[in-house]
Order: structure tokens, then sequence, then C-alpha cells
């Protein structure tokens, strides 16, 4: 899945970066594996959602 948000943040020269549950996950501070997936953008006001992804402009950033 990382390997398709990277390839549409790149498709749209965006940065993405992991949310939440994610970034605790890749840091290993967690081993919880996050329902949702949740990247943050240097993006639009515009979400992306594909399968269990989201990708969330800066001002879309979902609560949680």
């Amino acid at each position: 899945m990382e390997q398709v948000a990277k390839a549409i943040a790149r498709r749209s020269s965006w940065r993405i970066y992991p949310s939440g549950n994610l970034s605790l996950n890749l840091l290993g501070l967690s081993t919880q594996i996050p329902e949702k997936v949740v990247y943050i953008s240097d993006g639009p006001q515009r979400t992306v959602i594909y399968d269990i992804f989201i990708i969330c402009g800066k001002e879309n950033f979902p609560d949680g």
C-alpha cells in the first residue's frame, strides 16, 4: 500500500507523511497495525481515497 501512496504523491508532485497510528507503527513505537492508513500531504485541499488508505491535503486532515 505504501508504494501506491508514494506513486500517487509522485504523480501529483506532493510530499506525503504517515499520520497517527501508522507513523507510530513505522517508528516501532507501537505494534498495532492501523485499520485505516492515513497520509497527510502538502498538496491542495482534497482527499484521495484508495482501498484502505487516505491521502489528505493539510487542511483536510481527519481527526483520529
